[in-house]
This record gives C-alpha cells, sequence and structure tokens, in this order.
C-alpha cells in the first residue's frame, strides 16, 4: 500500500562490489550516489527496529509495577506511568457531542473497555502469528480512536509531510513525535495492559507474535492510524 514503510533489504553485497566500476577519476557516478544514500535510509530504519525489539526484550524483566511512557524533548525528566484509568460516571453519547473534550494525556487513557470478555474473543480470531493486529488494530481503535471515548483522542496523524509524523496530546498541549517512537511507547503500555488480564501462556503468545511481525505491525498501525479522522 502507499503507505505501507519501504521493506528491509541487505545491502552488504553492494558494499562487497568492486568499486572501480563506479568511480571515475576519484568521483563515484550519479548512480552509485544514489545507491549509497538508499542503503543509508534503509540502514536507519532498521536500526529504528532493531532499538523497538530492544526495547520490548527489555521491557520483560521490568516490574510490571513501574511501566513507563518516556516524551522524548516534550518534559525532560518526566517518566509518567500508563494507567489504567476509570471513569467516575459514563456521560451518555449524545452528552458527549455537545461539550468540548479535553484529551487526557498519552499513556493516561481510560481503559474500562479493555476486559477479558474483550480480549478473549479476539485471541480466538488470530492465528497465534497474527496476533499482533490485536494491538495493531484493535486495541489503537478501541482506547485511541473510539468515538464513545473522546478523552482518548490524544493521538493524531500528520497528513501532508513526507517524515512520519504523529501528534501527541501531553500537558496540556499538542507535540510532534516521530511515529515509530510513538508506535515504541503505545506497544510498551499497551502490554503492560494487556499482560494484566490474559495468563502468561496467551500473554507471550501475543508478545512473540508483536516481536515477529514488527513491520507488519507499523505499517498497520500506521494505516490504521491514518483512515480515522475525529
Amino acid at each position: 500500500m502507499g503507505n505501507d514503510p519501504p521493506p528491509l533489504h541487505n545491502f552488504s553485497s553492494l558494499l562487497d562490489d568492486d568499486s572501480s566500476s563506479t568511480v571515475n577519476n576519484g568521483f563515484r557516478s550519479e548512480e552509485a550516489n544514489s545507491t549509497l544514500k538508499l542503503m543509508i535510509e534503509y540502514k536507519k530504519h532498521e536500526i529504528e527496529l532493531a532499538k523497538i525489539q530492544l526495547e520490548l526484550e527489555k521491557s520483560k524483566t521490568e516490574s510490571l509495577n513501574t511501566p513507563t511512557m518516556v516524551i522524548p524533548n516534550i518534559i525532560p525528566n518526566s517518566t509518567p506511568k500508563f494507567q489504567i484509568r476509570l471513569r467516575e460516571k459514563i456521560m451518555p453519547n449524545d452528552k458527549l457531542t455537545k461539550i468540548k473534550v479535553i484529551p487526557c494525556n498519552f499513556g493516561q487513557e481510560n481503559c474500562q473497555m479493555l476486559t477479558l470478555d474483550f480480549l478473549m474473543p479476539l485471541l480466538d480470531q488470530y492465528d497465534p502469528q497474527d496476533q499482533y493486529l490485536i494491538l495493531a488494530c484493535d486495541l489503537l481503535k478501541v482506547v485511541h480512536l473510539n468515538e464513545s471515548f473522546p478523552e482518548n483522542h490524544n493521538l493524531r496523524q500528520i497528513k501532508g509531510t513526507d517524515d512520519r509524523q504523529i501528534e501527541v496530546y501531553y500537558d496540556n498541549s499538542w507535540s510532534s513525535m516521530y511515529w515509530l517512537e510513538v508506535i515504541r511507547e503505545f506497544l510498551r503500555g499497551n502490554l503492560f495492559r494487556v499482560k494484566q488480564l490474559v495468563d502468561d501462556d496467551q500473554y507471550h503468545s501475543i508478545e512473540k507474535s508483536v516481536l515477529d511481525n514488527l513491520e507488519n505491525l507499523y505499517s498497520t498501525f500506521w494505516n490504521t492510524l491514518n483512515q480515522h479522522t475525529y
């Protein structure tokens, strides 16, 4: 699809080729320069994937009582905890349209809709290898894009730009963040939430699917957010 991130490729063979064919009087040809630039861009993307996978692996050993979401370049030295915050009173949907709802901070969403009754049908619906879709699609929709919970609308895609940016609502304002950074924090927080509801085998099955399908997860997350407007 047009919005999918570029696939990763192994460019080592390009580096091993005889460079004499691409050098003329000490200068690389335009074609060689173009190939080198493309290789660098792909390597940057590959590094991002590795960073996120390391973060997920690291989260396995962290205490369940200390899930955090760090917002770089927004609130220095701030590590707000992911919370499962409940409304004291549910307001009818017809009244929600009559008032302006201020979004909650990213990582502090109202998650009363996340129950075992919600998750179990999804675990049955997806094959084990496809359970990453529970986070990249279903949880994104039900937590952040749910019309019945407008206070959770704290993520929005910045369209019309070449670099992928997502606006995040935090500390009473919208701030732009790189899309992979947002997805990494989304995964850490929502894997923590899921872990509170399912047994260990179910959780490890979901986690394995996430780690095995990171590129597909990123594409699905981006496209799901792209299709939604508040």
